[in-house]
């Protein structure tokens, strides 16, 4: 009987003890190895990863994970059905058996039934009415599901991990992998709560603390705030090494004038090749962009009912990057390891030879990819440039290139 072998789809932004229990509780279920396909230096909310990324898998590997490949940027800044897709065709390629991940409601089994169900022809007839009422998506698709399968079962659409377990399943469904959907309760505070609450607190509260107290990008020895006590020791080792550094924390705001740049010199065609635009939407992001002065105003200008504040960062970070719509479009076209244990290379070495992708390690192998997987890595080397303005202390270009595979010794 193969060993058995658990993925897990993340961002570790950073790395928590809810991340923790998620890795332990995929080990515990019998899982031989635990591969993590991890977004890279930019995130799904539209904003610079706290850390690098070499950090944050650093702490995957010594707090559990096996391996860590990277989601590709046009996935890994994506809504959720785009960056669940890019996550599970990695995870399948990879052999995962089971996808782990964190819900409200902490079972696979209804996600996974309302995942069916969005793939039905009678939802899509339920869902043109509230649609055409004027409905914003989520709450047509949550007035659908009602209609379709009772109340109970809608309102798990509510929680935003409810949602993107639902996107993993259909992933999954429309890819026609073998993969079971695993699921685990998230506890403590919500997906996007400000309160840290002894070791437990979201990722955006315990961002909003680690910059918050390292104003002057610089550490404290004598601090003892509460982030440090949501992390796992690994975890809090990386975040303070990565800021004595130089290297986190990042801020959006160093890339401000530059963000701000771009979309002055853009004409309105040039918005309508961005992701997630739609409804006019690019006529307005171009009329706000000529007249607003700070990415504050311009977000919140733009913003309304019926397009989410991180839809909207996404697009104007996608305009700064260079991604278009069709970047994202398909599956990512390479397998690129970020690092591994021992373990997870020598599991590496056993499906080497089988894998549909090109799978790439060193630097060498990089540059020799062509067509769409050369495009793809072009951006995300351009990401990492530009990524690099945000921190205390920028590196200098082709730091993609510089990367070495992480091989943790604990």
């Amino acid at each position: 009987m193969p060993l058995k072998t658990a993925g897990i789809i993340a961002e570790f932004n950073p790395f928590h003890e809810g991340h923790r229990l998620l890795l332990d509780k995929a080990r515990k279920s019998g899982a031989e190895t635990l591969l993590v396909v991890m977004s890279g230096n930019f995130v799904q909310r539209g904003e610079p990863a706290l850390l690098p990324k070499a950090y944050r898998a650093e702490a995957a590997l010594r707090l559990g994970a096996d391996l860590v490949a990277e989601l590709p940027l046009p996935w890994a800044m994506s809504g959720a059905e785009t960056f669940a897709r890019g996550g599970v065709s990695l995870l399948s390629s990879l052999g995962a058996q089971e996808l782990w991940f964190g819900s409200e409601c902490g079972l696979a089994a209804p996600l996974w039934k309302i995942a069916r169900l969005l793939e039905t022809t009678a939802f899509s007839e339920a869902l043109r009415v509230p649609l055409n009422e004027g409905l914003s998506f989520a709450a047509a698709r949550e007035k659908a599901v009602e209609l379709l399968a009772g109340k109970e079962l809608s309102s798990l659409l509510h929680e935003p991990n409810n949602t993107l377990g639902i996107e993993y399943c259909r992933a999954i469904i429309k890819q026609g992998s073998s993969m079971l959907p695993r699921s685990i309760s998230r506890i403590g505070p919500g997906h996007h709560a400000s309160s840290i609450e002894g070791t437990m607190a979201s990722g955006s509260a315990l961002r909003q603390e680690i910059r918050k107290k390292f104003k002057k990008d610089t550490l404290n020895a004598n601090d003892n705030n509460s982030w440090r006590a949501c992390l796992p020791h690994p975890s809090e080792e990386v975040v303070v090494k990565a800021t004595k550094n130089g290297l986190c924390p990042s801020r959006i705001s160093r890339m401000e004038s530059a963000i701000l740049s771009t979309l002055r010199r853009m004409k309105p065609e040039d918005f309508l090749h961005l992701p997630d635009i739609s409804e006019g939407l690019e006529n307005r992001l171009f009329q706000m962009a000529q007249k607003t002065s700070s990415l504050d105003e311009l977000l919140f200008s733009v913003k309304a009912k019926r397009y989410s504040m991180a839809r909207i960062r996404r697009i104007l970070l996608s305009a700064y990057l260079g991604i278009h719509a069709e970047d994202a479009k398909g599956m990512p076209p390479y397998i690129r390891i970020l690092g591994f244990t021992s373990r997870g290379e020598a599991y590496l070495k056993t499906i080497a030879r089988h894998l549909p992708l090109p799978l790439l390690t060193t630097s060498t192998q990089l540059k020799r990819l062509d067509g769409r997987g050369a495009h793809v890595f072009n951006l995300e080397s351009t990401a990492t440039d530009l990524y690099a303005l945000s921190l205390p202390t920028p590196p200098p270009c082709g730091e993609e290139y510089r990367h070495r595979l992480i091989k943790p010794s604990v």
